[in-house]
């Protein structure tokens, strides 16, 4: 009896340490493991928006019906080539105004535009438009923070989200050319710019 007593496992202070150390082992892997979710998630929005400009490139003016289908069956292939995890990304249709393709997965929506041409500039006849594809968030409190630019007549650009405020697929959406850097501007910054929606989008 007096054994029974003395066990470690009876002792209520032995339980309390045991239940305050694994909370303190909890508290210590979901940060690691939200950040690391982040990161996975956002690096697939990036890859799939460079996969979808490289495929856009290289379809011919203008993008009929059957362009479209072979373009989203190129980017699920040649994304899932490259290792990313493409069996969520679906077709949105119809697309909005200005925009020629709208995808998105799980957390992520993926809108392919042609980049519109400035107030003073007028497109030749051989002209051939630039395509840009912008990647951003579902839900401003999902687990992607970051949105992404990857236009084909400029860098590519990055801005986090939570200043931003891109969510979604209705008015909080992206529009056609808001990620350039104004033309004319005279602010020519190495590492980052204002661009025509006036939000902050970082070089990389």
């Amino acid at each position: 009896m007096q054994m029974w007593r003395s066990s470690l496992w009876t002792n209520p202070g032995a339980w309390y340490t045991l239940l305050g150390v694994g909370a303190l082992v909890v508290s210590m892997w979901v940060p690691w493991w939200s950040a690391d979710r982040t990161a996975r998630i956002e690096r697939r929005a990036d890859e799939i928006a460079e996969v979808l400009l490289r495929v856009a490139g290289q379809c011919l003016e203008p993008i009929t019906e059957a362009d479209l289908a072979t373009l989203f069956a190129q980017l699920s292939w040649q994304a899932a080539c490259a290792g990313s995890f493409v069996a969520d990304l679906e077709r949105i249709e119809p697309p909005p105004d200005g925009v020629v393709m709208l995808l998105r997965n799980k957390h992520y929506a993926f809108q392919l535009a042609t980049s519109p041409l400035g107030a003073n500039l007028i497109a030749g006849r051989d002209t051939v438009p630039a395509y840009e594809v912008t990647a951003w968030p579902l839900s401003g409190a999902g687990p992607g923070h970051t949105a992404y630019f990857h236009p084909e007549d400029g860098p590519r650009a990055y801005t986090r989200n939570l200043g931003a405020g891109f969510a979604g697929l209705g008015k909080d959406r992206p529009l056609p050319g808001a990620g350039h850097r104004p033309r004319g501007s005279t602010i020519q910054t190495r590492y980052h710019y204002r661009a025509t929606d006036d939000k902050r989008w970082i070089l990389y």
